[in-house]
């Protein structure tokens, strides 16, 4: 993941490579889209750079072994070029790394997150967690990095049984549930 990232931050802050880029994307027939970069404040912008890097491998797969690119002097981007098992890799991840994007998007959405709605999208993410390491069809290490994950999702769902305020609004929220009836 880092090499993908690290190309990823070369190519966005070079005019010569996203252009080279693009000359590429319209080569093979796709279309050119700005290879996003990581921005370390912002943790899902690493699900971001992914998916865009993984639209681009095929362009990105070109750029990386250019000879002009390659020079003993200049830019050495053949160390970015992924191998097809660390592609696999990188696409097997992608969809877990969606889930917790749109669990960042929708909790941002509202002007104020709400405590209570906390808990069932942590409940969301550990189960597609928990799936992801039981299926034998993702590759060893992203069965691993899924059981990992799992494992920091837990501390942090854990913090919530220190919280006074959680627990309040568990209550609230499951009183007016009830009202209902």
């Amino acid at each position: 993941m880092s090499q993908i990232l690290a190309l990823a931050k070369r190519v966005f802050h070079s005019p010569l490579l996203r252009e080279e880029l693009k000359k590429i994307c319209v080569k093979i027939k796709i279309d050119y889209k700005i290879l996003m970069r990581a921005v370390p404040t912002r943790w899902n912008s690493v699900a971001v750079a992914l998916e865009r890097a993984i639209y681009l491998q095929p362009a990105l797969d070109k750029l990386t072994v250019m000879d002009q690119f390659n020079t003993s002097r200049g830019t050495k981007l053949k160390k970015y070029k992924l191998s097809k098992e660390e592609w696999e890799v990188l696409k097997q991840l992608n969809p877990i790394l969606q889930y917790f994007l749109e669990a960042t998007e929708r909790i941002s959405r509202s002007s104020v997150p709400l405590l209570h709605e906390a808990i069932p999208i942590i409940d969301v993410l550990t189960e597609t967690l928990d799936k992801a390491a039981a299926d034998t069809l993702l590759l060893p290490a992203v069965r691993s990095a899924m059981a990992r994950g799992r494992k920091i999702l837990d501390k942090y769902y854990g913090k919530t049984d220190e919280s006074i305020m959680y627990r309040c609004a568990m209550c609230e929220f499951s009183l007016s549930h009830l009202s209902f009836l």
